[in-house]
């Protein structure tokens, strides 16, 4: 079930110039003595095309910057690293590699939870008041991305599941929120937005938030379909 081996996951090399050239040239070399048959991927979420690092490894694993951080309209306001897609800056500097989405989403949410007003654009932070931290793309963004960049051959998200420990930006709590299913083993509603990508062979509609609202008499209320 190995297809390829990690050699890092956002190190600290990206950020050293040529020193760090070196040392993911010697751990490309040393993994590829050992398994000369499987290639190598070490995870970027600062590395830029043009850097030489991004050329060492036989693949280029990209963490977030592919569909871009914090670019959507709804960020424009908070401070913080905001990138566009460079999906198209890979695939022309290294056009025979292998490029994958080793990481991408970061959305937090909880099940059966709905922060109003909703957000016009696809992808909206969570800030003060509003959940905290802001960071994270939606599904509709990750996915809307992989399909206009087909070069790309996936991708990961994070996470699968929610997890104890990391409660980014939660610090009180014990769990992260970054799941598209929760703890309890229930799927929040993200869920099935990747199910109808990945599964078209399932008919299905879910459609949210829930009716039996008595807080929400006399308000409007948007209705989502997937």
């Amino acid at each position: 079930s190995v297809i390829m081996w990690s050699t890092g996951n956002e190190v600290g090399e990206q950020y050293t110039g040529d020193a760090g050239v070196l040392v993911a040239q010697r751990i490309h070399e040393i993994t590829k003595d050992e398994d000369p048959t499987r290639p190598t991927a070490a995870s970027f979420n600062f590395a830029k095309a043009h850097m030489p690092l991004t050329g060492v490894m036989d693949t280029v694993t990209l963490n977030y910057q592919g569909e871009g951080i914090r670019n959507a309209p709804a960020y424009a306001h908070l401070k913080g690293i905001n990138t566009p897609p460079v999906y198209p800056d890979f695939r022309k500097a290294h056009p025979g590699k292998i490029i994958i989405s080793s990481e991408n989403a970061a959305a937090v949410s909880t099940r059966g939870e709905y922060l109003f007003p909703v957000a016009a654009g696809i992808s909206a932070p969570v800030e003060d008041g509003k959940g905290g931290d802001p960071f994270g793309s939606s599904a509709d963004k990750v996915l809307g991305s992989l399909a206009r960049h087909s070069f790309v051959a996936g991708g990961f998200i994070w996470s699968g599941w929610d997890y104890l420990g990391e409660p980014t930006p939660y610090y009180s709590a014990r769990s992260s929120y970054f799941g598209v299913i929760d703890l309890a083993g229930f799927p929040k509603d993200r869920f099935y937005i990747y199910q109808a990508a990945w599964r078209p062979d399932l008919p299905m509609v879910h459609i949210f938030p829930h009716w039996n609202w008595p807080e929400r008499v006399g308000k409007v209320t948007p209705v989502h379909i997937t």
